[in-house]
C-alpha cells in the first residue's frame, strides 16, 4: 500500500485531483492514456531524461498543471515561489504515486 501522509494537506489533495482529471483528457486528445504513461515510467522514466515523468513523452504536462491550478481558483504560478513549486511538485508526486488516477475524497 502507497503511504500518502506526506501528501495530506487538502490543497495539495485537490490539485493532485484536477492535474489527473485533465491530464486524462489531455493525453486522450494525443491518443494516449494514463496506462502507457505509468507504464513507460515503470521502464525507467522519460526517454530524454532518466527519471522525470513520462508524460512528457506525449505531451507538455507542466501546461497542464498550470490548468489545474487555474482550474482551483490558484493564482498563476510564480516561477520564483518556493511555495509554488513545493505545492505542484507535491501534486505531482501524489498523482503519479496513484498512477495519475488520484481523486480527492
Amino acid at each position: 500500500m502507497i503511504q500518502l501522509t506526506h501528501y495530506e494537506t487538502p490543497l495539495i489533495r485537490k490539485l493532485a485531483s484536477e492535474f489527473c482529471r485533465e491530464l486524462i483528457g489531455d493525453l486522450h486528445k494525443v491518443g494516449a492514456t494514463i496506462y502507457d504513461v505509468a507504464r513507460d515510467n515503470d521502464q525507467g522514466g522519460h526517454t530524454m531524461y532518466n527519471k522525470i515523468c513520462c508524460t512528457h513523452d506525449y505531451i507538455d504536462s507542466n501546461e497542464t498543471m498550470l490548468k489545474a491550478r487555474e482550474n482551483i481558483g490558484l493564482e498563476p504560478l510564480d516561477a520564483s515561489s518556493v511555495d509554488d513549486a513545493a505545492l505542484c511538485n507535491a501534486a505531482w508526486q501524489l498523482a503519479k504515486l496513484t498512477g495519475f488516477t488520484y481523486r480527492e475524497k
